[in-house]
């Protein structure tokens, strides 16, 4: 099954969406941004604690099928008696469904706007606890 991959998703959030099945997912990184922005509902991806450069053949992760997304731009400002600073923050929210544990068997391609694989899902049960 061929599939982009979110990285550096931290554990308690791969935890919760295991148990649950469902969770949205807030992302900050640019990386993972720029993998998720072509993605649509419907689309499936693997989620991995692994930070990007460390995915390689034989990752494991969360196969999770997209429900719903939404990318927006907040706007930030501070200022003391001397400066006044602006900042704007892009940040990506998912909302995914569990769909199965896989592996990635091939990198397909890497790019700015993601890493591409070729998953192979697995059979066997997963616990939390």
């Amino acid at each position: 099954m061929k599939m982009k991959v979110l990285s550096g998703i931290a554990q308690p959030v791969l935890d919760d969406l295991l148990r649950d099945g469902t969770r949205t997912i807030e992302l900050r990184s640019a990386n993972n941004i720029m993998t998720i922005f072509d993605q649509k509902p419907g689309d499936y991806i693997l989620l991995s604690d692994k930070k990007r450069d460390d995915i390689t053949r034989g990752t494991n992760g969360i196969i999770a099928k997209i429900k719903n997304k939404k990318i927006s731009m907040h706007h930030i400002s501070y200022s003391t008696n001397s400066i006044y600073e602006e900042r704007e923050l892009t940040i990506a929210r998912i909302k995914t469904q569990t769909a199965g544990l896989g592996t990635i068997k091939q990198i397909i391609k890497q790019t700015p706007q993601g890493i591409t694989t070729e998953v192979k899902e697995r059979t066997e049960k997963y616990s939390a606890g």
